[in-house]
Formats: C-alpha cells, structure tokens, sequence
C-alpha cells in the first residue's frame, strides 16, 4: 500500500512538474509576443513619423507655391490699377 502510495505521490509531483513547465513556457511565449508586439509598434511609430514629415515637408512646399502665387496675382492687379489709374488722370 505504501509503494502504491509513493508512485501516486510521484505521478501527481511529475504531473505537477509537467503543468509548472507549460505553465513557465506560456509565460515565456507571452514575454516574447509583448516583446514582438512592442517592436511592432514602435516600427509603425517610425512610420508614422516618416509619413508625418514627409507631409509636413509637402504642406511647406505647398504654402511657398501658393503664397508666390499670390504675390503674382498681387502684383499683376496693383500694375492694372496703376494702368487704369494713368489712363484715367490722362483724359482729365
């Protein structure tokens, strides 16, 4: 009876021992899937930063071309203003 009792106490310590790995290997691979889910996310970070400037080096562009535009545009209205004006002052 007590060697009976023995190798149920061994089978329940080897199956507990068998349980404590799995137990430790879960761990482990959930230690590894934060980690890689970390580095997912701090690549997609970068990307989004490198999309961010890349617009906002855009954007920059886009208001200088506009803005000289405008000073086109600017320019050409102030020269038919004064052309008018000349026009005018000479037929009074």
């Amino acid at each position: 009876m007590k060697a009976g009792l023995e190798k149920k106490i061994e089978a329940g310590q080897t199956g507990l021992g068998k349980e404590m790995e799995n137990g430790q290997e879960e761990l482990r691979s959930e230690e590894e899937m934060k980690g890689m889910m970390e580095e997912v996310k701090s690549e997609i970070q970068r990307k989004i930063d490198e999309v961010e400037g890349k617009v906002q080096r855009r954007v920059e562009e886009v208001k200088s071309e506009v803005q000289g535009k405008i000073e086109e545009v600017e320019d050409k209205v102030r020269g038919s203003i004064e052309e008018v004006e000349t026009k005018f002052k000479g037929r009074s």
